[in-house]
């Protein structure tokens, strides 16, 4: 079994996500650490999603499903539900459910804030993609705040297909760059070595 990951990587996107996220996983070559992906979805099309996305590239994809997921280090992890990240005992991560927080499903804003308490990490970096509202903003202000080794970028208009999530990010100056897709899938590249 593999080690905690000492980096993680979230993804969150809503509307035009899915295809984004699609292209991102399948530049992937290698990832050390783990990438966690917030996708707002029904929780049946998220399955389904999660399989097609194990089937485009080489790093394991899990659709975190049960009330508790173990979070290990070389893995992609698709949320099914709201969810937040959890540390038992054993000092153990883990993604746990919890469908009552937030209204989109799920929420990236609960999610990004339940990392605040992981200071263990040794690297956290957060991308926001393509989306309508502002789910991610509050999540990301609230892990600028507390946890210095992480990195917020906001993906940029042109490669967007809706500009609001990534928007209300740049408003709020909370995203450290502004990058298209492709330097998005660079980005995660260079966080995962």
């Amino acid at each position: 079994m593999n080690l905690n990951p000492d980096k993680l990587v979230v993804i969150g996107a809503s509307t035009g996500g899915p295809g984004l996220i699609e292209y991102i996983i399948g530049k992937l070559q290698h990832i050390n650490g783990s990438i966690i992906i917030a996708q707002h979805m029904d929780k049946l099309p998220l399955e389904s999603f999660a399989s097609r996305l194990g089937r485009i590239g080489d790093i394991e994809v899990v659709c975190a499903k049960d009330e508790k997921t173990l979070i290990e280090n070389k893995k992609i992890y698709v949320l099914h539900d709201t969810s937040i990240i959890t540390k038992e005992q054993n000092k153990k991560l883990y993604i746990e459910k919890n469908p009552n927080l937030g209204y989109y499903h799920p929420s990236i804003d609960h999610l990004l804030s339940s990392l605040v308490l992981h200071d263990e990490l040794n690297f956290i970096s957060i991308y926001i993609l393509s989306g309508i509202g502002n789910d991610g903003m509050q999540g990301s202000c609230d892990i600028k705040n507390f946890i210095p080794r992480v990195k917020i970028v906001a993906q940029d208009e042109k490669s967007s297909k809706v500009y609001g999530m990534p928007r209300s990010l740049k408003e709020a100056g909370v995203c450290d760059m502004i990058c298209s897709i492709d330097e998005i899938v660079d980005e995660i590249q260079k966080d995962t070595l």
